[in-house]
């Protein structure tokens, strides 16, 4: 099987869906696909689907060689944008690791992540997160 990449523009979503083995550099290169395509936006929101994936062969030293070029990437792509990312992995063998890479990068992409067991709580998320306050780090305050 092969990774996904593709745009939904009209949400406002960047989609990335692991399916077969997972090797460090699949992550880098889906996301430069993203990037690359003509309807991608500097405010898009991710959503990452590792359910498919298989990351038996993933570990921390190659986790940390990627993250600085996946930093990179989203700072150059994103224009200081502020966005999220919605993880979804059920699998609780691989969950530790998406969790790792969560804690890994939350202070090196500008990017708010979380981790859900699945893609509808995921898209729920990112729908009412954006409705309720716009791009990501900017909550509206709504007072009574």
């Amino acid at each position: 099987m092969r990774h996904v990449a593709e745009i939904d523009a009209h949400n406002k979503l960047a989609l990335i869906r692991f399916q077969g083995p997972v090797k460090a550099e699949d992550g880098p290169k889906l996301l430069e696909t993203l990037v690359a395509d003509p309807d991608w936006q500097s405010d898009f929101d991710r959503l990452v689907i590792h359910d498919g994936g298989q990351y038996g062969d993933l570990d921390i030293d190659s986790l940390a060689r990627i993250k600085p070029v996946m930093a990179n990437t989203l700072t150059h792509a994103q224009h200081g944008e502020m966005t999220r990312v919605a993880h979804v992995c059920s699998n609780d063998l691989y969950r530790p690791i998406i969790e790792y890479w969560i804690l890994m990068t939350r202070t090196h992409y500008p990017s708010e992540a979380r981790l859900f067991e699945s893609e509808a709580l995921a898209r729920s998320w990112l729908a009412q997160t954006r409705a309720s306050s716009g791009p990501a780090g900017m909550e509206r305050c709504d007072t009574a």
